[in-house]
């Protein structure tokens, strides 16, 4: 998809830029992922990414992991209660004087 941001470069594992390429696309088609939201994307790519690492060496994440992770992605509007609190940007929307750093 045209426009979709590359993850960034420190993204620290493999896990990590796979769930960007999973969720930037979707992201980006919803406008919900703009030039300022990349950073917070990789922050969420990133968990993700270590959450996976410590499930396959068997081990449990603590809670403060969890629950970063929750909360980012429930800033992107990724869970059903979320969803009606996130508004994915539409071309029929008001354009916005901000519009122009995305």
């Amino acid at each position: 998809m045209p426009d979709v941001p590359d993850p960034p470069d420190w993204l620290p594992s493999t896990h990590s830029v796979e769930e960007w390429h999973r969720l930037s696309p979707a992201l980006h088609a919803v406008r919900l992922l703009t030039k300022g939201g990349t950073a917070v994307l990789g922050r969420l790519c990133a968990i993700h990414g270590r959450l996976v690492q410590l499930w396959i060496a068997g081990e449990t994440p603590t809670a403060s992991w969890l629950g970063q992770y929750r909360g980012l992605v429930n800033d992107f509007g990724m869970t059903p209660v979320s969803q009606e609190k996130v508004t994915p940007m539409t071309d029929d929307i008001k354009k916005s004087k901000f519009d122009k750093y995305r």
